[in-house]
């Protein structure tokens, strides 16, 4: 939390058409918190990775906040991600569409076979 504030993001402030989002949980150190929960969204540009948003113990709709506001996903873009809910729906809108990344695309394959 305490880097999160010094990371550059989007320092070009460019659109970009495609992003990759995930959330994970990690533990904390603070009284009173068992886990942090991450959510991060990068893209690629030129071959190397843009950090795009990082928030910790706040919504996907925190996140997808200043992205709508900065015009920083095209407007047409894709994020490819595991497809969880609340993703989704923060950055629901007509334009955007979204793909699931292949592990969480072939870990729900094996769980329906």
């Amino acid at each position: 939390m305490e880097f999160g504030e010094s990371i550059e993001i989007n320092p070009e402030n460019t659109s970009m058409p495609v992003a990759m989002a995930d959330g994970t949980k990690s533990h904390a150190h603070e009284s009173g918190i068992k886990q942090n929960d991450i959510h991060i969204m990068i893209s690629v540009k030129n071959g190397g990775k843009m950090l795009l948003g990082v928030t910790v113990n706040q919504s996907w709709k925190e996140l997808a906040n200043p992205l709508e506001t900065n015009e920083t996903l095209s407007e047409i873009a894709v994020i490819v991600s595991d497809g969880e809910p609340e993703l989704r729906a923060a950055f629901a809108n007509e334009t955007i569409q979204f793909q699931t990344d292949l592990i969480h695309g072939f870990r729900i394959l094996g769980y329906k076979l």
